[in-house]
């Protein structure tokens, strides 16, 4: 009896160890899957000079999310923001992509929310002609607001991330 409980911990032990190796190999193939495709994606530079001019009584709001600094922890480093803008406009933001959106001049909100993080949101101002860069992200300690950085900021940025979508349209068009 006792030889047969040794044979079943080691099998169940056997079982853990593979079952997680073999959710590490498959997390890290969807992380290469995922970043094969966001690089067939517009870069922020060709859609930035294929997108439509800003009408004088809006403004433009990008939302960035950059690739996770631990790139490979989590589901091999894939991660995904449901956005909200003005609580109406609604998207699925995946990390390595940004998105465009232009609304009227006037006080703004956005929100976004991931499957294992709380809701965050923060309010903006934005003026006619106006191009605001918002930053989503996530840190070890917590998902922060959603940040509006500078423009120098979020272009450095933006060098490695792509359009969500293949058009140069703001995402509520698309």
């Amino acid at each position: 009896m006792n030889c047969i409980l040794k044979q079943s911990n080691a099998l169940m032990k056997f079982g853990v160890v593979a079952g997680l190796l073999s959710l590490l190999i498959l997390a890290g193939c969807g992380a290469m899957i995922h970043s094969a495709v966001v690089k067939s994606l517009p870069t922020y530079s060709e859609t930035k000079s294929a997108w439509p001019p800003v009408p004088e009584s809006m403004g433009r709001v990008v939302i960035y999310y950059p690739r996770l600094s631990g790139a490979g922890i989590g589901v091999g480093g894939y991660d995904s923001r449901s956005i909200q803008v003005d609580g109406k406009y609604k998207t699925l933001l995946e990390d390595q992509t940004f998105i465009y959106i232009d609304l009227d001049a006037g006080t703004h909100t956005v929100m976004y929310k991931g499957w294992m993080s709380k809701k965050r949101e923060a309010g903006f101002d934005l003026v006619g002609n106006e191009i605001k860069f918002i930053n989503i992200t996530w840190g070890l300690g917590g998902s922060p607001l959603p940040e509006v950085v500078p423009e120098s900021t979020a272009e450095q940025a933006l060098l490695t991330i792509r359009h969500k979508y293949k058009n140069a349209l703001a995402f509520n068009k698309q």
